[in-house]
Order: C-alpha cells, then sequence, then structure tokens
C-alpha cells in the first residue's frame, strides 16, 4: 500500500482496475460487512464508465493508449457490478453511467451477429468475453429494467454470435472477425467465458413470478422452475413446421391452483399463436407475449407456433452506421447465414454477388437457396448456412 498514492489524490482508475467490481459487490451481499459495499461504491465512482471515458486520446512511449486501452471486456465487467449495487442495495446512482455505456457500444460498435470487438479502435475483430459480457449485460438490464429490447439482442448473440466464437474442439476465441479473421482459442479467458454464458443462459430459459411462470428462449431440454413455493416439470421440444418454429412445451408436476403461461414472441417473429391440447388458445396479448391462465394437469401441452422469415439487412454495418452500403446480411428466423466456400465447392464466396430480385428459399431450417451472379455475369445458385454452425 505504500507505493500507492493517497486516496485524495486517485481521481480515476485504470480500467482494468474497475472490472472486479461485480465480485466485491457480491462480497457486500454475502457478507454483510459495510466496508466492501464502501469500496464497491468507491470503485464504481472512481472507474471511466462513469466518468463517461471510453478511451485514452494519448499513447505512451510504446505507442499504446494509456491509461485507458478501450476495453470493452473490463467495461462491461465494470458495468454489470454497477447493476449489481442497484439490484442488491437499491443504490441507482451509477445506472446512467451503464446506459450510456450501453448505447455507445449499441450505436457505434456491435455488429450485425451481435458480437462486440474487444477494442473500440480495432472494431473488426472480437474476443469471446466481451461477447459474453455483452449477453450477460442485455440480460441483467432486462432482469432489472423489464425492457425487451434488451432480451432481442441476448438472443442475437447466443444463437449467432457466440456459436461463431467457438471452434470445432469446443474452445472459444479471440480476433475472430465476419469478415474474415480466424482467430485462435484463448483457454486462459475466452474458452472459461464462453462456457459461463451458457450456463447464465440456462438461467434465463425459464422465469418466475408470483403466480407466473414464462418460457424466454426457445431451446430443447427439460427444466423444474419453482412458482410460490411448487415445483413444476416442463419438457420442451423445438419442431419446424413449414415455414414455422414450433416450440412445444409438457407440463409434468403442476400446482393445483390456477397458472399462468406466458411465452415470449420474440421481434424476429412478429407474432405467434398457441394451440393448448390441440385446440386454439385464446391468449392474452401483451407487448412481447402471449399467455394462458388456466388449471392445468399433468400431461397438459402447449405449443407455440411463431412464422419464420426471410429478412434482407442492406449494409454492412458497424452499430448503427453502415460500412459498406453494398453488402447484405441474410436472417431466416433468428439466425443470421452466410456464404461457405464447403457448402459451395465450386465457388470463390467473394467472386460472386448474391441477386435479391431472386427469391431466396428456405429448404431447410439450417439452408437457404440463392442466386448470385459470378464476375463473369453468369447466374449461379448458392447455399447460405448459418454462421452459428461454420465458427470452428
Amino acid at each position: 500500500a505504500a507505493h500507492y498514492p493517497p486516496d485524495e489524490e486517485i481521481t480515476e482508475l485504470c480500467e482494468c482496475y474497475p472490472s472486479g467490481l461485480d465480485g466485491i459487490v457480491l462480497l457486500a451481499h454475502l457478507t454483510g460487512d459495510a466496508k466492501y459495499l464502501d469500496l464497491a461504491r468507491d470503485i464504481a465512482r472512481r472507474s471511466p464508465v462513469n466518468q463517461r471515458r471510453y478511451f485514452s486520446t494519448t499513447v505512451n512511449e510504446q505507442g499504446y493508449r494509456r491509461p485507458l486501452v478501450g476495453h470493452t471486456h473490463c467495461q462491461m465487467l465494470t458495468a454489470k457490478g454497477m447493476i449489481d449495487l442497484n439490484d442488491l442495495f437499491g443504490d441507482a446512482q451509477f445506472m446512467p453511467a451503464v446506459l450510456d455505456l450501453h448505447a455507445y457500444y449499441l450505436n457505434e460498435l456491435m455488429w450485425i451477429s451481435g458480437g462486440i470487438p474487444e477494442f473500440l479502435q480495432i472494431p473488426h475483430v472480437n474476443e469471446t468475453c466481451s461477447d459474453v459480457d455483452w449477453l450477460r449485460l442485455n440480460l441483467q438490464l432486462w432482469r432489472t429494467t423489464g425492457e425487451q429490447r434488451y432480451f432481442e439482442i441476448a438472443e442475437n448473440v447466443l444463437l449467432n454470435q457466440l456459436y461463431f466464437d467457438q471452434e470445432e474442439m469446443g474452445g472459444f476465441c479471440f480476433w475472430r472477425g465476419l469478415q474474415g479473421g480466424m482467430g485462435s482459442t484463448f483457454d486462459a479467458c475466452c474458452s472459461h467465458h464462453g462456457a459461463r454464458a451458457l450456463a447464465e443462459a440456462m438461467r434465463y430459459l425459464y422465469t418466475t413470478e408470483p403466480g407466473v411462470v414464462q418460457a424466454n428462449l426457445f431451446l430443447e431440454g427439460k427444466a423444474r422452475p419453482s412458482v410460490d413455493g411448487q415445483e413444476i416439470e416442463i419438457d420442451c421440444e423445438i419442431s419446424y413446421e413449414g415455414d414455422a418454429m414450433v416450440a412445444a412445451y409438457t407440463l409434468g408436476r403442476v400446482p393445483a391452483q390456477p397458472l399462468t403461461f406466458r411465452l415470449r414472441v420474440p421481434e424476429w417473429a412478429g407474432s405467434g399463436s398457441l394451440i393448448a391440447n390441440g385446440q386454439q388458445a385464446a391468449a392474452a396479448d401483451q407487448p412481447g407475449y402471449l399467455e394462458v391462465k388456466r388449471a392445468w394437469a399433468s400431461g397438459d401441452r402447449v405449443e407455440l407456433r411463431l412464422p419464420m422469415k426471410v429478412r434482407v439487412v442492406r449494409g454492412q454495418r458497424l452499430g448503427s452506421h453502415v460500412i459498406d452500403p453494398r453488402e447484405v446480411a441474410i436472417f431466416y428466423g433468428p439466425r443470421l447465414f452466410c456464404l461457405m466456400d464447403i457448402h459451395n465447392l465450386t465457388l470463390v464466396p467473394p467472386l460472386v454477388t448474391l441477386d435479391l430480385s431472386q427469391e431466396i428459399r428456405a429448404d431447410a431450417p439450417d439452408r437457404l437457396s440463392a442466386w448470385a451472379t459470378s464476375v463473369r455475369g453468369e447466374p449461379v445458385q448458392v447455399t447460405l448456412t448459418p454462421l452459428a454452425n461454420v465458427g470452428g
């Protein structure tokens, strides 16, 4: 401690030091010791995120920005700790700084796949850790504010960017880019953060409140959420019928009293319909959700049907900025698709131009057919594949 200047001389911390804020807030919560809470508030107050300073405009003798290199991983961990102060201790004084950082990333940095670059000044390559932080930050903001837009961002990161980050042996990468860069695994950081993201997302599959269980993500598997102290069994199966995704929920153990089953209708679908035990359900409609309240029995089945649409987003984008208006991104339902050479063995992908005057057809949930034009002006048929399938 003798090597550090007195507290009154420290007005700002280097961006990596406040990244431990969420751990200190949790320590304060678990121990009830006021000294940890005081420390957490002091770190949050002095952090660059709170001061809205995201990168330095000066460099040192080695040519690096100092003291702030614009490291998004550190900044988002700081922001998560600030949300924890709000959620665990009712201290909302730092929430405006969190929302300002989120707006900056959303408008200036986010990739079409939901990814976030590792460094603010090198926006074309990412780090899984930053993508994970962006996923977790948006889930946390959704839980805190109830605003659906945060969940839409989180779902995009989970279904598209995170699996693109993963290589074929299971590790997670840094410096991988949509426009090229292969990147490489970094097990000291990225790989365990990638696994952490998958575990974190599972916590949001179903959420509950008194008398309500809510399905948020459409992933197959069994779950046992608790409502009003009673455990409920839910088994979800996903299938595809024509241009629709069907999420079928079979209920096992259920409470004796009526229960509201609420299902999220994502932005990519736009609408949805419910069938309960083979009959069209008269579902209450609220923004972003459909719900049915009734007394349930073991074996009851609820099906949510969501339309799948091909969606074309024009322009290569960085946040709200269009970098190249000639490029397009193709979505089918929630998934982002790409043109890969392994599914188009006679083509060199950069040497064809997609023909948007022709229909883009869904042959399967994970395969689209489209027409393109070669550099010689010849029409060629191409196959588009989910970005999440080709990360390795």
